[in-house]
């Protein structure tokens, strides 16, 4: 395993040292340079840390999103055959009414006839 820095990793290990203990020398007796070295290792870390977090919410987000998607697709398609099981039952509970009504009518309709045809016959 190799360790490499950022920005300097393409150069060889003897030139990277060299960089480091430049800066190391010049941080000791400079305050403001020390600031920005840890200024610039800590934005280092945050992009190197913020652009995995970022990607894992973006999937996060997508995956929640379109699980909510399907879910309010699949409650819909319930709610959708519920509503056409409600209508064959109220269709079927209305023609048999209907055919109830008319049965009733054509019993009616042939007791008058068989009372006309008694009655007729005295």
């Amino acid at each position: 395993m190799s360790f490499e820095l950022p920005f300097i990793s393409s150069y060889s290990l003897k030139f990277q040292l060299t960089i480091l203990f430049i800066l190391l020398i010049i941080s000791y007796h400079h305050r403001g340079a020390r600031l920005i070295l840890a200024c610039l290792a800590t934005l280092y870390l945050v992009i190197g840390f913020s652009v995995p977090l970022i990607r894992w919410l973006y999937y996060l987000f997508k995956a929640i999103a379109m699980f909510g998607f399907y879910v309010h697709f699949f409650r819909m398609g319930l709610v959708f055959i519920f509503i056409g099981v409600e209508w064959v039952i109220h269709e079927l509970e209305y023609r048999l009414e209907k055919l109830g009504r008319q049965e009733e009518r054509e019993e009616d309709e042939g007791r008058r006839r068989r009372g006309r045809r008694r009655g007729g016959g005295r």
